[in-house]
């Protein structure tokens, strides 16, 4: 096999298995949307609102999207969006996904309720 065939196996296979990690780390704030969407493969795809007032609002509020690949941390963030209770999330950003992975490159790992034992 040659270079450019290995190569373009090893791209394909990373962008379905999500091995080239680019960055990771963590996030607190008030989960504003809780969906699952996708044209073929449905994912759950969330936003978090972080910074401004306690509540997650306000003029310095930013919204951060992630996709969950996890049905039981799904199952929590749709929790924490319901009692709209403050998280913090643990998250990883691939550089290359495939098209059936979700919404966005950046996936939740975990996430702590606050208030809540772990």
């Amino acid at each position: 096999m040659n270079y450019k065939k290995a190569l373009a196996l090893s791209i394909l296979v990373m962008s379905i298995t999500g091995c080239w990690v680019t960055g990771e780390g963590q996030k607190a704030g008030i989960i504003v949307k809780l969906a699952r969407e996708g044209a073929f493969n449905k994912t759950f795809e969330a936003e978090l609102i972080r910074g401004g007032l306690s509540s997650g609002s306000g003029v310095n509020g930013k919204s951060f999207h992630f996709t969950i690949e996890n049905p039981l941390l799904a199952e929590k963030i749709e929790s924490a969006f319901e009692n709209q209770k403050e998280v913090i999330i643990k998250y990883h950003t691939e550089a290359i996904t495939g098209c059936a992975r979700g919404e966005t490159n950046t996936f939740l790992d975990d996430v702590i309720i606050k208030g809540e034992q772990a």
